[in-house]
């Protein structure tokens, strides 16, 4: 059984446009002219909350870049110890 909602919910920003998607960060209503994605994720975001996770994603991709530099560092000096 499908429901619907009526009135259908309406996007935050243009309160005259139906809301077709929800921002996965805040919940709020995005309608097509809002709706963002994150590149690595596809996550349905707002304008609002793109930058706080593009932020978030980043910090995570430098710290596993600088963990594998750390290991092969340590793999290395292994190597030349024998």
């Amino acid at each position: 059984m499908v429901s619907f909602v009526y009135p259908p919910p309406k996007c935050h920003k243009h309160t005259y446009n139906d809301a077709v998607a929800k921002c996965s960060n805040c919940g709020i209503n995005l309608c097509k002219w809002c709706v963002r994605r994150v590149f690595s994720t596809k996550q349905i975001v707002c304008e609002r909350c793109l930058p706080i996770l593009n932020r978030q994603i980043k910090k995570k991709i430098a710290v596993a870049l600088m963990e594998e530099k750390e290991r092969r560092i340590a793999k290395l000096r292994m190597v030349k110890k024998k």
